[in-house]
């Protein structure tokens, strides 16, 4: 595949998948610096990597995240060649991956840890993986063992990417020996900097915001620190994601972000002059639950889904929609700074105003965001919104999903 191929995948198998994602990096004979840039820029991890991703290597993932939603993981996966060596591996990646860059800024992006998380360790804890995984193809069984909040688990990743690594320099020529040092020292310096975040704070305070669970003793300080880590960067909150959520609590008093109602979604959509029957309404996520309850992540997705497109449009364009996004924009984006992505962001976001905000424990109007703050106790306020009140007084959005139907 070179850099100027058609970037897509052909069909769905575990080889279609691994030729898109690893490129003409399938191999240690293939460990060039020209193939580590290429694959990096797609993967935007490591030295090679950049900030932003190429439109069709995003299509391509947006396109599986929206099939596995329509058809839920059990489904989607069902075909017995995904439980084959090459389709674990395959699944890893288009699980642990691909919602990162589609659902980048929202809880959706870390709710399949818990899965792909599990299934790395079943593998890495009996040494599967180095029978059936060259040096290469290792490093995405490790990757899932680094995102979830588990101490054991970042431990774990540190010895098996540690071990990586050094397979990966043993096997360079010595020609391409010193780029792939570069390459497997920084993976084995990023697994360090997982770990040594979990040890310290027990989970990972830049997803603070994202799960909107308020930040507690020392964390500010981290995310205020210039050094700290860049993939810690990776994740600026989606600010569309949130102001519906925050329009479907002044929609229904008792609103629940994991039950989501017909009455609440019904009444959203009547402002944008939809009917429940109109075929652009998303009302069919309660048939398309079954017996489940949506939450609010299940209809972010189902928004997203191409056909729901010109809905979503809508409701963003709703003056209460359009007010709050702006609100939740402020808490992030530092003051100057008019783009999105943002090129400076807020480097420790007041996740108690902004869960006031969402929530509306705040004032009404969402607009009214011009009062400070002592929600976060450690270290003074940055962004103003709401009333005083402790960080513990703020619930939290961490529940996660299980292996089954649709990822809630």
């Amino acid at each position: 595949m070179g850099a100027d191929d058609p970037v897509g995948i052909a069909e769905r198998s575990p080889e279609a998948v691994l030729d898109f994602w690893l490129g003409r990096l399938r191999a240690p004979a293939d460990a060039s610096r020209e193939n580590w840039q290429q694959a990096m820029r797609r993967w935007r991890v490591g030295p090679f990597a950049r900030s932003t991703l190429a439109p069709n290597d995003l299509r391509v993932q947006r396109e599986w995240c929206e099939q596995m939603h329509r058809e839920g993981v059990e489904r989607f996966f069902a075909d017995p060649v995904w439980d084959t060596p090459k389709g674990i591996l395959a699944k890893l990646i288009v699980l642990d991956q691909f919602p990162r860059s589609v659902y980048r800024g929202t809880a959706l992006a870390y709710a399949n840890d818990p899965v792909t998380a599990s299934i790395s360790r079943q593998a890495c804890e009996t040494d599967w993986e180095l029978a059936h995984y060259n040096v290469i193809e290792r490093i995405w069984m490790y990757f899932p063992l680094g995102h979830v909040e588990d101490l054991k688990l970042q431990e774990l990743c540190v010895e098996k990417t540690a071990r990586m690594s050094a397979d990966l320099i043993a096997a360079a020529p010595p020609d391409r020996r010193r780029v792939n040092q570069v390459v497997g020292w920084s993976f084995v310096k990023a697994a360090i900097e997982h770990a040594e975040t979990l040890l310290l704070f027990g989970r990972f305070p830049h997803r603070n915001a994202a799960l909107l669970r308020p930040h507690r003793g020392g964390e500010r300080r981290y995310l205020t620190n210039p050094a700290r880590p860049l993939w810690s960067f990776s994740q600026p909150l989606n600010p569309g994601y949130f102001a519906v959520l925050g329009a479907l609590h002044r929609t229904e008093d008792g609103f629940e972000e994991d039950r989501i109602t017909r009455t609440a979604l019904a009444g959203l959509l009547r402002a944008t002059g939809l009917s429940s029957e109109d075929p652009a309404s998303p009302m069919d996520i309660f048939d398309f639950a079954g017996d489940d309850v949506p939450s609010h992540r299940m209809l972010w997705r189902h928004l997203c889904l191409p056909e729901y497109a010109q809905t979503l449009e809508r409701l963003q364009q709703l003056p209460l929609v359009a007010d709050l996004r702006k609100a939740v924009r402020s808490h992030v984006v530092k003051a100057g700074d008019r783009s999105w992505p943002p090129r400076s962001t807020t480097p420790a976001i007041d996740v108690a105003a902004l869960s006031a905000l969402v929530r509306a424990d705040g004032p009404s109007d969402p607009r009214r965001t011009g009062v400070r703050t002592e929600g976060d106790r450690d270290g003074p306020s940055t962004v103003a919104s709401g009333p005083d009140r402790s960080p513990e007084a703020a619930p939290s959005l961490t529940r996660l999903p299980q292996l089954g139907g649709h990822f809630n």
